[in-house]
């Protein structure tokens, strides 16, 4: 069989849902508390899938914002969740429109300036900051 590897682990993830395909009928769920005591993922075969569940104050979308200035706007509206996949090529792809960068992102919001100079956090043009969830 095809065989992609142990499944991705990302930061700020709430729980990890794993669905084997027909070639297995065990479901697995790792919630928080089991992924920081170690709990590892399971080996994914083709077809196999896992689902990802942010925790609160974070979306899935591109990781760009943590590594780019000033950082793209993440909403509320941004999906909670993500998922991939083992595809035939023996690599994981994100399932559906997500970009191949998805991981969980702190949610942004764009308040005005109240003067203070802090190098770490993002300006925006007419006096704006994008503070990130903390």
């Amino acid at each position: 069989p095809i065989e992609c590897g142990l499944c991705a682990e990302y930061a700020h993830v709430e729980s990890v849902g794993f669905a084997p395909a027909a070639h297995s009928i065990t479901f697995l769920q790792l919630n928080r508390s089991a992924l920081k005591r170690g709990k590892r993922l399971n080996r994914a075969f083709y077809n196999d899938q896992a689902d990802y569940l942010c925790e609160e104050g974070f979306r899935a979308t591109s990781g760009l914002g943590e590594v780019l200035l000033p950082i793209a706007p993440v909403t509320p509206e941004h999906p909670q969740e993500f998922k991939i996949i083992c595809t035939a090529t023996g690599d994981f792809k994100m399932v559906g429109e997500l970009p191949a960068d998805t991981m969980c992102v702190p949610i942004t919001c764009d308040v005005k300036d109240a003067g203070a100079e802090d190098t770490r956090i993002p300006y925006l043009p007419g006096g704006l900051a994008r503070l990130q969830y903390q």
